[in-house]
C-alpha cells in the first residue's frame, strides 16, 4: 500500500510539473487551490456543530441537508476528523432516514415516502465519508437511489419523489446530478439518469434547475430548449456547475459520449464569469456570490483548461473570507475562516459582526469547495490523498425497502413546497436544498439557494 501511494504521489508530481511547463510555454494559467483557506473554513463550520448537528434555522429539528454539505466541505479540505461527527449522526445514529424519507416530518407514517434528491444526497454522503453505502443508517443507499429513478415513460431516468403521502414530484437538476454522482461513485452509471440530466442542458450550454414537464396542455416538454417558450428554462450557474461535476464523475466511471456536453457547460460558465471573478446562480441569485462561485470553481478545476477563470473565482471567494491577518482586531476575530455570501457582506461584518450565522454556514459549505478544488469524482471514490490537517477536536442492520411504483406519483410543473414542521425545499437535496435553508436572494427571501 505504501509503495502504491508513493508511486501515485510520483505520478501526481510528474503531472503537476508537466502542467506547469505547458502553462509556462503557452501562457495558460494552472488552477491553484488554497487548502489552508479551505481548512480554516472547515474549522469554523465544525465550531458551529452541536453534537454533530446544525439545527434548522426555522425550527423543526436537525438540518441534515446542511450537515451533509458541511461533510463534503470538511472532507474536501482534508478534515476527516471534523466531518466524523456528522457521519456518526447520519449512519450510526440512523438519522439519515429522517432526511431521505418523510419520517422527519410525519414520523413513522412517512417512512415509506422517498424524497428523491435527498436519497441521492445521502448516497453521496456515505461515499464521501468513506462508509459503506450499502449499509448506511440501516439502509442500502445504492438500492434506494436506483429505486427513486423513474423506470419508464416520458420521464424515464428522472429522480422522483414518491410514496403513500406524496402526490407530486418536485425533484430538480440538483437531485438528478447527485444521483449521477452517487451511482458513478459505486461504478454503476445509470444511462437513463444521465440521459435525463443531459435533457436539462440547453443548446447554449447551461443547465436549467427546475423541471417543467407537464403532460397536460399546453404540454410543456421535458427538455431545456423546449421549455424556453414557456419561460421554464432560465440559466442557472449553480445547477450548471453541479451538472458539470456530475458529467465528469460519470465519465470517470466509464460513461461515454459526454465530451460535447461537458465542453458546452464549461464554455458557458467561463463566458458568464462576472468581472469581479464571481458567478451568480439562477433566478433570484443572479448577482455574483461566493456560494455559487464555489460550485462553479470546483467543477471548472475538475474539467481543466480553465485556470484563469478558476483562479479569479478562488480570489473572489478569498475576498469574502475572515482571516487571521486582516481580522485579528475587528468583529470577526472570533470567526476566522468563515465566508460571507458576498465581499460586501464580509466588509460589513468586519465592522458589525456576523448578523446571521446560519447564512454564513450555508454559504461556506459550498464556497469552500472552490478553495479546496477537490472534485466530486475523487471525493466519492477516495482516489486522491488529501493533505491531512492536524486539528484535534472533541467532539444497525441493513433494511431492504419495497418501494411503490412510479404510477403512485403525479408530476407537476410547479415547484411546490412540502408543509410540515419546517418549510422544506421541494426535493430536499441540494446541495443546500433542505429544511429552512438560505434563500436564493439572501436571508430575507423565500426561495432556496442553490
Amino acid at each position: 500500500m505504501q509503495n502504491q501511494r508513493r508511486h501515485r504521489r510520483a505520478r501526481i508530481l510528474v503531472a503537476a510539473f508537466a502542467a506547469l511547463a505547458v502553462g509556462a510555454r503557452f501562457g495558460v494559467a494552472s488552477a491553484t487551490p488554497d487548502p489552508s483557506a479551505a481548512h480554516a473554513n472547515s474549522q469554523w463550520l465544525a465550531s458551529q456543530l452541536v453534537g454533530g448537528e446544525y439545527q434548522g434555522s426555522f425550527g423543526g429539528g436537525p438540518d441534515y441537508g446542511l450537515m451533509i454539505d458541511a461533510l463534503f466541505a470538511m472532507t474536501a479540505s482534508g478534515d476527516h476528523a471534523l466531518a466524523a461527527p456528522i457521519a456518526k449522526v447520519l449512519d450510526d445514529d440512523g438519522s439519515a432516514l429522517d432526511f431521505f424519507t418523510d419520517a422527519g416530518f410525519l414520523g413513522a407514517a412517512g417512512k415509506d415516502d422517498r424524497v428523491g434528491g435527498a436519497t441521492a444526497k445521502v448516497l453521496v454522503a456515505a461515499l464521501v465519508s468513506g462508509r459503506d453505502p450499502r449499509h448506511f443508517g440501516g439502509y442500502d443507499m445504492v438500492a434506494e437511489t436506483k429505486a427513486v429513478i423513474t423506470p419508464s415513460g416520458p420521464e424515464k431516468g428522472r429522480v422522483r419523489d414518491f410514496g403513500p403521502n406524496t402526490t407530486i414530484n418536485n425533484t430538480d437538476t440538483f437531485g438528478q446530478s447527485l444521483a449521477v454522482i452517487g451511482l458513478a461513485g459505486v461504478h454503476e452509471n445509470d444511462p437513463a439518469a444521465i440521459a435525463q440530466l443531459l435533457r436539462q442542458q440547453c443548446s447554449d450550454g447551461y443547465f436549467r434547475v427546475f423541471y417543467a414537464y407537464d403532460p397536460d396542455p399546453p404540454n410543456v416538454p421535458n427538455d431545456c430548449d423546449g421549455g424556453k417558450q414557456f419561460d421554464q428554462s432560465p440559466p442557472d450557474g449553480d445547477s450548471t456547475g453541479l451538472a458539470l461535476s456530475a458529467l465528469l464523475t460519470a465519465k470517470g466511471a466509464g460513461a461515454t459520449g459526454l465530451d460535447d456536453s461537458i465542453e458546452r457547460a464549461k464554455s458557458w460558465l467561463i463566458a458568464h464569469q462576472d468581472a469581479s471573478g464571481g458567478w451568480g446562480g439562477g433566478a433570484g441569485t443572479e448577482a455574483p456570490n461566493t456560494n455559487s462561485t464555489g460550485l462553479v470553481v470546483q467543477a471548472l478545476a475538475a474539467a481543466g483548461g480553465a485556470g484563469n477563470a478558476v483562479n479569479r473565482g478562488r480570489a473572489y471567494i478569498l475576498s469574502a473570507q475572515a482571516n487571521a491577518v486582516a481580522d485579528a482586531a475587528d468583529h470577526l476575530h472570533g470567526d476566522i475562516g468563515a465566508i460571507a455570501y458576498t465581499p460586501a457582506e464580509y466588509v460589513a461584518a468586519r465592522a458589525g459582526g456576523i448578523d446571521s450565522t446560519d447564512t454564513w454556514r450555508r454559504t461556506g459549505t459550498q464556497a469552500s469547495l472552490g478553495l479546496s478544488q477537490i472534485p466530486f469524482s475523487e471525493l466519492v471514490t477516495g482516489s486522491v490523498e488529501i493533505p491531512t490537517s492536524t486539528t484535534t477536536i472533541s467532539t444497525a442492520p441493513t433494511t431492504t425497502t419495497t418501494l411503490p411504483s412510479a404510477a403512485a406519483t403525479t408530476t407537476t410543473s410547479i415547484r411546490a413546497v412540502v408543509s410540515g414542521q419546517a418549510t422544506r425545499a421541494a426535493d430536499g437535496s441540494g446541495l443546500t436544498r433542505s429544511a429552512g435553508e438560505l434563500p436564493r436572494t439572501g436571508p430575507d427571501s423565500t426561495g432556496p439557494i442553490a
